[in-house]
């Protein structure tokens, strides 16, 4: 076991100085922070239109043509940017760039962003409707089925997102049970990362930089959660490159 545990370790090491993993997170982070605000406005209404209260702190309301346009220029190019940076990253990678047309790609990489979108919201669509059953549930076993059901379509769902970034943003072919098992991983990272170790770093930030930052801690906060997910999945494709394309060399990768 602990044999293994140096083999990764030494792996991770001969990685990260090969990629600058820590550029990439910067670019990925980045990028987020962009799109963060025209996706939640298409969210909420989106949602909005369908019925479902956000409880959002703003509205948005698109009057006039110019807003209007301003709006979707800006959801268009901040979008794809991410999908764009996810594919420059993937061509960084695995040595393959592929030929893109600039336009056509800004085109797909918005349109495979929006899928993920509607996808997302039918999950959230998900948690509310088990949300709404939990809370109207008498019976405690019943209670915790649900919860458990909740736990399980939220775990698959993000895992399958996942994967489905992956398998557009790397640019070779590989056999999807390989991504899958791939994001699998970075998803069970994801998960505690995201419900034990955050916890503690947003205890120890919050109670170290409120009274000096007031609400801009909660700022840093999320800067650096974005960047510790960002560096994750980045790790995801370069271990998926190191493990599937590296070592088994003799294994056909085609579908």
């Amino acid at each position: 076991m602990i044999n293994i545990i140096k083999k990764y370790l030494k792996i991770y090491d001969e990685l990260t100085k090969t990629y600058s993993i820590r550029i990439l997170s910067c670019a990925v982070t980045f990028s987020i922070i962009l799109m963060i605000i025209p996706l939640m406005m298409i969210v909420n209404i989106i949602l909005d239109r369908i019925g479902i209260n956000t409880n959002m702190t703003y509205t948005y309301q698109m009057n006039g043509l110019l807003p209007s346009i301003i709006f979707i220029i800006n959801l268009f190019w901040t979008t794809s940017t991410l999908m764009v940076t996810f594919n420059q990253i993937g061509d960084t990678i695995y040595h393959s760039v592929d030929k893109r047309s600039y336009i056509k790609m800004r085109i797909k990489s918005f349109l495979t962003f929006m899928l993920l979108i509607l996808f997302i919201i039918g999950i959230f669509c998900f948690i509310v409707v088990i949300d709404y059953f939990i809370s109207n549930a008498k019976i405690s076993s019943v209670k915790y089925l649900l919860m458990i059901f909740e736990f399980i379509g939220e775990f698959v769902s993000i895992w399958l997102i996942i994967g489905f970034i992956y398998k557009k943003l790397i640019p070779v072919k590989i056999k999807l049970k390989y991504t899958l098992s791939t994001s699998l991983i970075i998803t069970l990272i994801w998960y505690f990362l995201t419900n034990v170790v955050f916890p503690i770093i947003e205890w120890w930030i919050i109670d170290n930089y409120i009274e000096i930052y007031q609400t801009y801690a909660y700022v840093f906060l999320l800067l650096y959660y974005l960047y510790i997910m960002s560096y994750v999945f980045i790790c995801g494709i370069i271990f998926h490159y190191f493990l599937y394309l590296k070592k088994n060399k003799k294994e056909s990768f085609s579908k």
